[in-house]
């Protein structure tokens, strides 16, 4: 965690992010074909939508409504929708924001290729990989707590499950690896 909030702050739509959702949204597209809600998630994330995104960001900003980077956001998304989590971590990551994403324990095909992609197209995004954590744990109100106080201990390995105080928690991706 401290990795990732020490990594530097990033303009709002910054070349190096918008790439990154670009090129996730051709691969993830690719390999969800017949999958409607990711076959959705794709064509959100296409190219010309993030454009349409930043245009709108730009033409805010010229009727003076300033959007900034809020620094460390920590999603808990609902686990009843497999894509939710994807969302609201790209539009928090176009933003400039570092993301610390929470997922359910309980995984689906869906996810699994969703994460599988991301961690894909993530290898050749190092600046997108250094601001952003996903993790999977059980309901631990205290790793909860620690991650939004900005005090949790979580330093896995990719991919891997440790024990933390009784409990399970599998890192999916962690920045710098």
């Amino acid at each position: 965690m401290q990795q990732l909030n020490q990594a530097p702050p990033v303009l709002p739509f910054d070349d190096s992010r918008t790439a990154f959702v670009a090129e996730f949204a051709r691969e993830l597209g690719r390999a969800g074909r017949g999958q409607p809600e990711i076959e959705a998630l794709a064509f959100w994330m296409r190219r010309s939508e993030i454009k349409r995104l930043q245009a709108r960001y730009l033409e805010a900003a010229r009727q003076g409504i300033v959007r900034v980077p809020r620094g460390t956001v920590f999603h808990i998304p609902p686990a009843n929708v497999d894509t939710i989590f994807m969302y609201s971590w790209v539009l928090s990551m176009l933003m400039g924001n570092r993301n610390i994403v929470r997922l359910s324990r309980r995984s689906t095909p869906q996810v699994e290729l969703i994460i599988k992609t991301f961690n894909r197209v993530l290898e050749s995004h190092k600046d997108v990989a250094t601001t952003t954590s996903i993790v999977s744990y059980g309901h631990e109100e205290e790793i909860t707590r620690e991650i939004s106080m900005g005090t949790a201990a979580i330093n896995l390995p990719s991919a891997s499950s440790t024990t933390r105080t009784g409990s399970t928690s599998k890192a999916v991706h962690q920045p710098g690896c």
